[in-house]
C-alpha cells in the first residue's frame, strides 16, 4: 500500500526522442515515486520497465527523430497499483503480429526489452494503432517479497 497519500498520485512529462533525455525522465520517475516511500525492490523494477519503454518508443517508434516527443503518465490506482503509459508519436504497429513474449532472435537480442517489461510487469496493453503502451506493476507482489 502506498504511504504518504498527501502527495499527488499522478506523473507527466514529456521528452523529445533522444536516448540521451532517458536519464532525466528516470530521475524525475523516480523523485515522484520516491515520495510514498516504497521499497527499493519496486523502485528498482519501474526504473528498468520505465527505461525500456522509453528506449523502445524512441528507436522503434520515433527511429530517434529528436523532433518527435513521447509523453509518460504513470498514476497510482487504488493504492496498489502503478500504471504507466509511454506514448511515441510513430504510426505504431500490429502488436497482435509481434512476438512480445519472447525474445525473437537467435541470439536473443531482438525483443529483449519487450521480453523483459512483460516479466516485470503484471499486464501489457497496446492502444489500437500500437504507438501507446500501458503497463500495470503492483504494489502488492513486490512488497510481499521486499
Amino acid at each position: 500500500m502506498l504511504k504518504n497519500l498527501d502527495q499527488p498520485k499522478t506523473f507527466t512529462m514529456k521528452i523529445s526522442s533522444s536516448l540521451t533525455k532517458i536519464a532525466n525522465a528516470l530521475s524525475e520517475m523516480s523523485r515522484f515515486l520516491e515520495g510514498f516511500h516504497l521499497n527499493e525492490s519496486f523502485l528498482a523494477k519501474s526504473r528498468v520497465v520505465l527505461r525500456e519503454l522509453l528506449a523502445n518508443a524512441i528507436q522503434h517508434g520515433n527511429y530517434s527523430k529528436v523532433e518527435q516527443t513521447i509523453s509518460i503518465d504513470a498514476e497510482f490506482i487504488e493504492y496498489h497499483c502503478l500504471r504507466i503509459s509511454v506514448n511515441d508519436s510513430g504510426d505504431g504497429f500490429d502488436h497482435r503480429l509481434y512476438g512480445l513474449n519472447k525474445p525473437i532472435a537467435a541470439n536473443g537480442m531482438k525483443g529483449r526489452g519487450s521480453y523483459l517489461v512483460r516479466s516485470l510487469t503484471d499486464k501489457m496493453e497496446f492502444n489500437q494503432s500500437g504507438n501507446c503502451i500501458t503497463v500495470y506493476l503492483s504494489l502488492s507482489a513486490i512488497n510481499d517479497i521486499g
